[in-house]
């Protein structure tokens, strides 16, 4: 096998680290573990574009990125898409590769194949730490016809600056959100033994014995409390019950510290305040999943208010914390309507469901759904104060909280929407869903999923509109509803 590597001796051993089949010809260990339920429509972007374009993996950090590059590798060698002397895996995580511009790095591998003229693989993990790396991409797509390069990046700051114009149009993009509940289960090995596996409609459909909705109610748990972390969904013992919250807390302090805080802020921004960092770390760590706004950070953090805004705009950037906006309904002028903005942890809240990005089908042209939140309105159950809005309307204070998902009493899936001026919207017509809600299981004892549009965010109650999934999919442009179950399935009211 062919191994030798125009490189100084460290160099070449983290090389040889990061690509071990070009030794031994062998799929990596990451090749037979689960996938996620997006995989398949990556991998044949991949595979099937024509050398000369570069797919861009985006995402928060320790998402999976990595290991989908490592089964990405693993799928070309068991099906003999390239040679394991044409795929190269180069990780800026490592100083001894990070320092080099990624075209030395290209030229360095181009006299390691032992065959120049056919297509090769080049995969680039964490690319932003890479020196000008948004022109290398382009580069590469212009003038390196037989390179297929997937490029993954945590850090979004120069991504989204930059998607306008990248690579003249040959440069696709991807965003990886966490895991869904049906994968949760998945990985966990944790479907209902009496349901299909895999099947989340029949687990919808079916009447489960109370012993087994508890159990798929403490799975829901451990989902939320550790959706953002796929490593944490191998953890033993329920994360439902509490047994592995320590663990939790500090996978979580160990992904904002060590990988956000200490390496992608002082290299990403260029400052060298680490202990004004390490205290925003300490209050995001300690505030876990409640909402919190700048005015909050301030009260706890001592900081110019201008540095304090910049370093939550990066942390939203590399997706760690996500902000949303809450608007006063009871304003004539949509001008004033907006209050304040909010921010809640990207690790507790839900996952994206909708992905855009997919080259097929295509984004929504004009709005996109950025989230969902489960919102069960049932505070009988709650789940440890995972609440997501508090607002006052009528001179009551109504507040949403997250509750034990249960099957036989599907919640209201109520859609956030992102604004043309990227504000986002959550739950301020949720009293009015409820109310819906409750009319139509009055009415209709079929318990249908509903979904909230974009004239609800503003309007009145008389101003809501609840459509099918059929609808709601086909108004996005989504074909494969399949792989959206938790989201597209089971919508029975028409508007």
């Amino acid at each position: 096998m062919e191994t030798s590597f125009a490189y100084p001796l460290v160099r070449q051993r983290a090389f040889e680290y990061l690509n071990p089949w070009r030794a031994d010809g062998r799929p990596p260990p990451e090749h037979n573990e689960p996938r996620r339920l997006y995989y398949p429509s990556f991998a044949s972007w991949v595979f099937n574009s024509r050398p000369g374009w570069t797919t861009a993996l985006t995402g928060m950090q320790r998402i999976g990125k990595t290991q989908m590059l490592r089964q990405l590798v693993g799928d070309a060698l068991a099906q003999g898409i390239y040679t394991p002397g044409q795929i190269v895996l180069l990780s800026a995580r490592n100083y001894d590769i990070r320092k080099r511009c990624i075209m030395e790095h290209v030229r360095a591998c181009q006299d390691t194949l032992v065959n120049p003229d056919k297509d090769w693989l080049l995969l680039l993990d964490e690319v932003q730490f890479f020196e000008d790396w948004e022109a290398r991409l382009k580069n590469i797509a212009d003038h390196e016809p037989r390179i297929k390069c997937v490029a993954a990046c945590s850090a979004a700051t120069a991504l989204k600056k930059t998607r306008a114009d990248s690579g003249l149009g040959r440069i696709q993009w991807f965003h990886m959100p966490p895991p869904l509940f049906c994968e949760y289960l998945e990985f966990r090995n944790a479907w209902p033994s009496r349901l299909p596996r895999g099947d989340f409609d029949a687990m919808v459909q079916a009447r489960l014995p109370a012993a087994e909705l508890a159990e798929l109610n403490k799975e829901f748990t451990g989902y939320i409390q550790s959706g953002a972390f796929p490593e944490l969904l191998f953890e033993k013992g329920n994360l439902g019950d509490g047994s592995d919250d320590e663990s939790a807390s500090s996978l979580l302090h160990r992904n904002l510290v060590i990988n956000i805080i200490d390496d992608s802020l002082p290299y990403l921004l260029g400052t060298s305040d680490i202990f004004l960092l390490h205290q925003l770390a300490m209050f995001l760590v300690k505030n876990g999943t409640h909402p919190f706004s700048q005015k909050d950070c301030l009260a706890k953090i001592k900081a110019a208010p201008a540095t304090l805004r910049r370093y939550l705009a990066f942390l939203e950037a590399v997706y760690f914390i996500r902000s949303f906006k809450k608007f006063d309904l009871s304003r004539r002028d949509p001008r004033h309507r907006h209050t304040h903005c909010k921010f809640i942890m990207e690790n507790c809240s839900i996952p994206a469901l909708v992905a855009a990005g997919f080259p097929d089908p295509p984004p929504p042209t004009e709005r996109e759904i950025e989230a969902v939140v489960l919102s069960q309105f049932d505070t009988s159950k709650p789940l440890d104060d995972f609440g997501y809005v508090s607002f006052r309307r009528q001179n009551r204070k109504v507040e949403i909280s997250l509750c034990h998902l249960d099957i036989r009493d599907w919640p209201i899936m109520l859609a956030a929407v992102k604004w043309r001026d990227d504000s986002q919207v959550f739950g301020q017509t949720a009293d009015d869903l409820a109310y819906l809600l409750g009319k139509w299981r009055r009415e209709d004892d079929k318990q249908p999923q509903c979904f909230c549009t974009s004239q609800s965010v503003y309007g009145e109650l008389g101003d809501v509109r609840i459509i099918p999934a059929a609808q709601f999919s086909a108004a996005l442009g989504m074909k494969r509803v399949a792989n959206y179950p938790m989201l597209l399935k089971r919508a029975q009211v028409s508007s």
